[in-house]
This record gives C-alpha cells, sequence and structure tokens, in this order.
C-alpha cells in the first residue's frame, strides 16, 4: 500500500494538500454502478401519505431498496421529503414442490422426492406470485436418457425444454421458463408433456416428463423444489440496513444575520423549517408520476430511473414568512441501484451559519467498521470512537469513499461528488482549516456513521444572492467479497 499513501507532514500528521491534488482518486461508485447485476425498478407506496420504497432489482431478487419519506403528516418532519433507510439484500427463493402441483393426466409418483408421466398431453400448473417484472422463475426437474420434452406457458410466454441427459441429473441451473416482460402479481405457470426428445429418443423405454426424482430424506435446501423465483412475501425491508434515516441531502444550520434568531437546521431536526414552494413531482424516466393514483400496497413496475423534484424555501421559525433559502433538489433511483442527488441552494439574505453541509453520507454504524478514502487510506469505525469525530486529511479533494464491513464482507456503500470543486467550494473563502473541513462521525449510540464535508467556517455571514451547486451519487450493495476487493 506504499505506493498508494500520500505523504505526510510530519507537523500535522496530515498529507500535504498538494500531494493529494496529483494522486490519482479512486471511483468506488463507478466500480460498483458497472458491475451492479440490477436492471430494474419497482415502487411501492406504503401508506396514504406517500411514504415509498423505490426498489432496484435484478431479475433473480438482488436489491436495494431506498425507503422515501411521506408528506408532514406521515413523516413528522416538515414538507421536505428525505431518503431514509436503505436496504441492500437478495430476496429469498421461493420454492414449489410436486405436492403443490394441479395435475391433468397420468402421473407416477410416490412423493415430493419422485415424479414422472409417460402420457403425451399431460399437465401440471401451479400459480406463481411474480414478485416484479421481469422476475425469473426457472424449473428444476430431474434429466435422464429416457427424458423427453415439457412446453412451459407463463405469461404468454411459451417456452420447450428437454428432460433428455445422457447420465442422470437434476436440472440445477434451472430452465428460465419467464420472460423479461413477465408482469408482476399472481401468474398461472403450466406446463404440458409433448412426449420425446427427436433429438434424443429414449433409451430402453417409453419417454418421461421428468418432474423429481430426489429419493433420499431431505438434506440440504431446494433439494426438494421443482419450481424457484424470487419470493416478495417477506416485503422490501429485509436484507442488510445499510443507509440510516438521517439528512444526506443538505443541512444548514441558520439564522438571519445580525438578529437574535435562535440558528435552526433546515431542513427538519426539531422543528419544521422546509416548506413547499411548489408541490413535489415524481417521474419516470421523463414521465411525469401522479403518486396519489398509486395504491398502497399495490407495486407499480416503472420504466426507470425513477425521480422526485422538489423545490421548498428554507425558514427560521423566529421569523416564519422569511424565505432564507430557495432550495431546489433531484432525487434519482437508478435501475443499477445507483441514486443520484443534485441540488441548489440560493440565499436570499445576509444569513449567519453554524454548521453547512451537503451530500452526507449516513450509513449504518453497526454494520459498517471500515472506510476508505479515494487514495486508499483507511479509517477505523469502532465502538470505542462512539461520541467522537475523525478528521479527514483529504479534506475538501477526497472524491469518492468505500463504507466496508469486515463482519459482513459482501456489504459495501460508496459515495461520491459529481462535481466536487463546486460540491464541496474547494478553494472559495470562509471555510475552515484544512485538516477540519471533512470528517467522519461516530454518533454515540453505535447507529451512525457520517461523513460530513464543511461548506463554511462556524459564524460565517453568507451574502444573500449566494448560489451553492451540489452534485452527488450513492449506491448500496451486497457484492461477494466487498471487504476483500476495496479494503487496504
Amino acid at each position: 500500500m506504499a505506493d498508494r499513501l500520500v505523504p505526510v507532514d510530519e507537523e500535522y500528521r496530515m498529507p500535504a494538500p498538494l500531494e493529494i491534488r496529483h494522486q490519482r482518486q479512486a471511483d468506488y461508485v463507478g466500480l460498483l454502478d458497472s458491475k451492479s447485476p440490477m436492471n430494474g425498478v419497482q415502487i411501492l407506496k406504503t401508506d396514504s401519505g406517500e411514504s415509498l420504497q423505490i426498489v432496484s432489482h435484478s431479475p433473480n431478487g438482488d436489491f436495494t431498496a431506498h425507503l422515501m419519506e411521506g408528506n408532514t403528516a406521515t413523516s413528522g418532519r416538515d414538507d421536505y421529503r428525505i431518503v431514509g433507510d436503505v436496504y441492500a439484500g437478495k430476496l429469498p427463493a421461493k420454492e414449489v414442490t410436486y405436492s403443490a402441483l394441479t395435475t391433468t393426466g397420468t402421473f407416477v409418483a410416490t412423493s415430493e422426492q419422485y415424479g414422472y408421466t409417460t402420457q403425451v398431453g399431460a399437465k401440471w400448473s401451479v400459480l406463481v406470485n411474480v414478485p416484479f417484472k421481469g422476475a425469473e422463475i426457472r424449473v428444476h426437474p430431474y434429466k435422464d436418457n429416457r427424458g423427453g420434452i415439457w412446453r412451459y406457458s407463463i405469461g404468454g410466454q411459451v417456452t420447450e425444454f428437454s428432460t433428455y441427459s445422457a447420465s442422470a441429473s437434476r436440472e440445477t441451473n434451472g430452465q428460465l421458463v419467464s420472460s423479461p416482460e413477465v408482469s408482476a402479481g399472481s401468474q398461472l405457470l403450466t406446463a404440458e408433456f409433448i412426449g420425446a426428445d427427436p433429438a434424443n429418443p429414449p433409451i430402453g423405454g417409453t419417454a418421461r416428463g421428468w418432474l423429481a426424482r430426489t429419493p433420499g430424506t431431505d438434506q440440504y435446501p431446494g433439494q426438494y423444489a421443482l419450481i424457484q423465483y424470487p419470493d416478495i412475501s417477506g416485503g422490501w425491508v429485509q436484507g442488510t440496513k445499510q443507509g440510516i434515516e438521517s439528512n444526506r441531502e443538505f443541512a444548514w444550520w441558520i439564522k438571519r444575520a445580525a438578529t437574535e434568531q435562535t440558528a435552526r437546521w433546515v431542513p427538519y431536526h426539531t422543528a419544521q423549517t422546509a416548506f413547499n414552494a411548489e408541490a413535489p413531482r415524481f417521474y419516470d424516466g421523463n414521465r411525469e408520476l401522479n403518486i396519489s393514483w398509486l395504491q398502497v400496497g399495490q407495486p407499480y413496475d416503472a420504466t426507470g430511473p425513477v425521480s422526485i423534484v422538489q423545490h421548498v424555501y428554507g425558514r427560521n421559525p423566529d421569523e416564519p414568512s422569511v424565505n432564507l433559502l430557495d432550495i431546489w433538489t433531484t432525487t434519482t433511483i437508478h435501475p443499477s441501484g445507483r441514486m443520484t442527488i443534485e441540488g441548489k441552494i440560493r440565499v436570499n439574505f445576509d444569513i449567519q451559519v453554524t454548521n453547512t453541509y451537503v451530500l452526507m453520507n449516513p450509513v449504518n454504524s453497526a454494520v459498517f467498521d471500515t472506510v476508505i478514502s479515494p487514495i486508499g487510506n483507511s479509517y477505523p469505525n469502532t465502538v470505542a470512537q462512539e461520541g467522537t469525530n475523525t478528521n479527514l486529511p483529504e479534506s475538501d479533494w477526497g472524491t469518492s469513499w468505500a463504507f466496508l464491513s469486515s463482519a459482513s464482507p459482501d456489504s459495501v456503500a460508496a459515495f461520491r461528488y459529481n462535481n466536487p470543486a463546486e460540491t464541496t467550494r474547494r478553494g472559495q473563502p470562509g471555510k475552515n482549516p484544512e485538516g477540519t473541513r471533512a470528517w467522519l462521525e461516530h454518533r454515540a449510540g453505535g447507529q451512525i456513521l457520517k461523513h460530513y464535508q464543511k461548506l463554511w467556517a462556524t459564524n460565517e455571514v453568507v451574502p444573500a444572492g449566494t448560489i451553492h451547486r451540489f452534485s452527488g451519487d450513492y449506491i448500496h450493495q451486497l457484492r461477494p467479497n466487498a471487504y476483500q476487493e476495496f479494503s487496504t
């Protein structure tokens, strides 16, 4: 790792800023996004207050679920709708055995372990709860040198597969019988035996339409399963909670300058401070969605990406008629699981700031114990650090960060700044000294580990007319051996 580390200033024990500027920086979001197995997105409205689960998923059940806060009545916050908890995982497999099938014709079967037919035209069927558009439904029949052909049909997709094999075996990878267009909801899967495989006539008898042959006791999960598909019965709030409900888009602790007001956080921390200038708008791609039309609990399979566009005023309750800030943000969930947040904040009156942040990254401190900087520096997150901060010598030059878990090595989260100089106010006046501009908060209670980048120093006055723009990407995944891949 010596070649990846930045030279250290012995007096301050921090990298020299000029050296950081010339280090090649990793883009963890780009790497994870390019390898993501996910390619679809679903919206689920969970209550009448428009709380949403926006879920990116793969055909076989890998998922990242972003929980979007609803209106004030359900969130208990103000009008600005933040992204809350983020879950990453893989839906368990729903397993269907022979005994669950409805059959027509003559079948030879002794139990779930053994079944076939020799009758051309014999059929079986079963209802499948397809969790989302394009979910993979696979059949795992037994195969031998007498195996014939099954014709499967589901959601308008018709496929034919042979159960012939020169050596007896079970179809371990499964025969894919669904199409990328199969719709979510209850779908009838049917199969009809159409006889011998013309390319492989049966050896030693009549062709068989095999279902299962797994003699012996049930020794491993799925041993008796004939059909498998992603099981949504447990909902999307499962797997690993990687992201934590805490302001990540922006948080400005401000008051009007030259007043005796109490400084307040915008948006909500303990008081309502963000108020709709316009009603939030939702989009599926470039098509506007009316969220009020969505039924609670009824999934909507989007084309994607899914976006929420918001414009709110930032106010101090001590002067509730004055719009200190105009804030515009667009939050976009991509089918790959990546989330993009873009924003603009306009200061309408001189304000005195206590803290000003954009694009924070709050993750689950109980999961992530290691943070990797874009130049390869590694920072621990331990129980002993709770209630403290770790200043980051990468300062406002660090553009992409990875969060890893030695205990759950497949869990990985990352974020990056897309316009880093503008987002962090790099090189602008009124900032903290080098070495105190960015830090990791190891929040007391062991729930939140959070990356911060401070835009202005405490008590700075930000003049009316100031405009601050920001843009960044986040990603949460389960990626095999992510800890070993990214740790240093």
